[in-house]
């Protein structure tokens, strides 16, 4: 089985792997990272350098492959390109239908959930709508952040991919339908307003959460902005927030060598 690989990061090229292990020919790399691109070129596999300008259906046209998978990849795919493969595959970093979109992380810390998780699906025109090929479903940590939920889901892509791969080769793919259920698509720019900018009428547990949804660490670019605190003619960007013991009246701000306290309604965050 011929495979083409589309995808940005480390993910897709794991993905190659795992998918030459499994005994499938990846006959070409598509990516818009040059990192990946290189990575590939020292596979001895083929290329397809991609920016805004580039018709991937024209340049994907020169290779023939039953299979394409997207992997990393926060671009949708042209329909000439799905038509190009017999199967195409896409990996999502939430549990579907629910959290369909973009920066689904941080929706998700940003809702409250206590369970995420992540799809392998077919790709259709309409995003992330496709039927279900495999999934892995975890709990969400008490403390968890972006950048550690997104790192959960990277493990969670390995442990899972090689189930898809496997499948390819053996020509047992068996999908199912997206589970019923209220589906919600986060699109590129959709901001979560709320946790922007800290109230101090929220309640604290709101608050620390918010920052979380927030924080993408330092290695991602972090394109939906930071949590800041606007106190007078001050503004702080929050890097990190926890429940602290502290009394402190609502909307009381103390400033301690780069740590602030902040009275929330009902109880205090550090």
């Amino acid at each position: 089985m011929r495979v083409a690989v589309v995808g940005d990061e480390s993910l897709a090229l794991a993905c190659v792997e795992m998918a030459r292990d499994a005994g499938l020919d990846v006959v070409v790399v598509a990516s818009r990272h040059e990192l990946v691109l290189s990575a590939a070129a020292e596979l001895a596999i083929p290329t397809v350098g991609v920016d805004d300008a580039t018709d991937l259906t024209d340049a994907l046209h020169r290779f023939s492959f039953e299979v394409l998978i997207s992997a990393a990849n926060q671009h949708i795919l042209p329909p000439g390109v799905l038509a190009q493969a017999q199967t195409a595959i896409n990996f999502h970093d939430g549990p579907l239908p629910g959290y369909a979109g973009l920066n689904v992380t941080t929706w998700a810390i940003h809702n409250g959930e206590t369970e995420h998780g992540v799809t392998w699906h077919l790709m259709t025109e309409a995003v992330d709508a496709g039927d279900v090929v495999t999934e892995e479903r975890f709990a969400v940590a008490v403390d968890e952040t972006a950048y550690s939920l997104n790192a959960r889901c990277f493990e969670a892509a390995l442990r899972s991919f090689p189930r898809v791969a496997s499948a390819i080769a053996s020509h047992d793919l068996v999908t199912h339908r997206q589970p019923a259920g209220d589906s919600q698509v986060f699109l590129r720019h959709t901001r979560p307003g709320s946790a922007a900018l800290i109230d101090p009428r929220r309640r604290a547990a709101d608050i620390v959460r918010a920052v979380r949804a927030l924080d993408l660490g330092d290695r991602t670019p972090n394109r939906l902005g930071r949590a800041r605190l606007v106190a007078g003619d001050r503004a702080w960007l929050i890097g990190g927030a926890a429940l602290t013991p502290v009394e402190l009246a609502p909307g009381a701000v103390q400033l301690s060598d780069g740590t602030l306290l902040v009275g929330a309604c009902n109880a205090a965050v550090r």
